[in-house]
C-alpha cells in the first residue's frame, strides 16, 4: 500500500490529485496481487494505468510547454520510461506471467514516490510562479 501524504504535495490541486488517483490505481494492483483475482483484474488495471498515465502526463506536459519549463525534456524522458516499462509488463501478462501483479505494484510504487519526490517536486516553483497553484 502506498499512501497519499503531504509530502507528495507538488503545491498543484490539479496534479495532486491527479497523483492521488495514480495512488489507488497502484494501490488496486498491491491488493489483489499473489490472489487469483489479480489475473482477472489486470487487463483492466492494465487499461487503466496506460489512460490514466496518458491523461497525467499530458496535463504536466502542457504546462512544461505553456511555461518553458527549463528541465521539460529530463521529465518528459522519465515519462515514457514509465509507459515503455508498464508496457513491457503488459507484454509480461499477456505471455501468462503470473508474477507480473506483484512487480507491477512494486515498481509502480516506487517509481511514481520516487518521481513526485524528486522530478515533480521540481517544477513546482515554475508552476507556481505563473499563477498555478
Amino acid at each position: 500500500m502506498i499512501v497519499w501524504s503531504n509530502i507528495y504535495s507538488v503545491g498543484v490541486k490539479e496534479i495532486d490529485d491527479q497523483h492521488k488517483r495514480f495512488f489507488d490505481l497502484i494501490n488496486q494492483v498491491g491488493a489483489s496481487a499473489g490472489t487469483p483475482e489479480a489475473v482477472a483484474m489486470l487487463p483492466d488495471i492494465f487499461r487503466q494505468l496506460f489512460a490514466y498515465a496518458e491523461y497525467h502526463f499530458a496535463t504536466e506536459e502542457k504546462y512544461f510547454d505553456l511555461f518553458k519549463y527549463e528541465d521539460a525534456d529530463n521529465h518528459k524522458k522519465e515519462h515514457r520510461h514509465y509507459e515503455e516499462t508498464v508496457g513491457k509488463m503488459k507484454s509480461r501478462h499477456d505471455a501468462g506471467d503470473a508474477k507480473v501483479a506483484k512487480d507491477l505494484a512494486e515498481f509502480m510504487g516506487n517509481w511514481l514516490r520516487d518521481h513526485i519526490s524528486y522530478s515533480d517536486k521540481k517544477y513546482h516553483r515554475c508552476f507556481n510562479d505563473h499563477g498555478l497553484r
